[in-house]
């Protein structure tokens, strides 16, 4: 190990989100104590291999994708899709996704590091606040943002403030128009346009 190139500022700030996020994790039935921190050293060793400044220096990393949008759009199906995993949470409730979750997959031949984020709002208080800068984060760390929107409501103004947030990040930014089901798709992406991503 000491002969690795390993950037201990890195490890040490690893070591502090496992213990910060351990001690403020929610109590889930599903899980024992020991399986919830050993998901979330998990979910933060992804973390750490994806982002540009790695505690270790890897070849051949896997792209990351980060899912972001308003709350209640389907990005966590969306993910649970991609993944081919029922990893997120699904349900028809805003802010049901409050941390980032990681989840893999594969394009071709390429792997693939995926995120789910919890929704942005732009008013941002208590938990929506807290949900915001773990989003961020997601940004920060992505190759690539998916913007998920949502077709049955067409764009509306928190749309346009999750857009305008990703266009200031400097990230590629792709729109995903999800829940266009039995929608003509040139009809489904039409509204979209004006978010100045291209072609969704």
């Amino acid at each position: 190990l000491l002969e690795a190139d390993v950037n201990f500022k890195v490890v040490k700030e690893f070591v502090a989100r496992v213990r910060e996020r351990a001690l403020g994790a929610e109590i889930l039935e599903s899980l024992t104590a020991g399986q919830q921190v050993v998901k979330i050293v998990h979910e933060e060793l992804i973390a750490i291999l994806s982002v540009g400044d790695r505690a270790f220096h890897l070849s051949g990393n896997p792209a990351v994708v980060a899912l972001v949008g308003r709350p209640n759009v389907g990005k966590s199906t969306l993910f649970n899709a991609i993944t081919r995993t029922r990893d997120a949470l699904v349900a028809d409730e805003p802010g049901l996704t409050r941390d980032r979750k990681y989840g893999y997959t594969r394009v071709g031949p390429r792997s693939c590091i995926v995120v789910d984020t919890g929704g942005l709002v732009e008013t941002t208080q208590g938990i929506e606040r807290l949900m915001a800068e773990q989003t961020l984060k997601a940004v920060e760390e992505a190759d690539r943002v998916l913007l998920v929107v949502e077709a049955r409501q067409g764009c509306v103004p928190a749309d346009r403030h999750v857009a305008d947030v990703l266009r200031r990040s400097g990230r590629t930014v792709v729109v995903v128009v999800n829940k266009a089901e039995f929608l003509d798709p040139e009809i489904a992406v039409a509204d979209f346009h004006q978010l100045g991503f291209g072609e969704p």
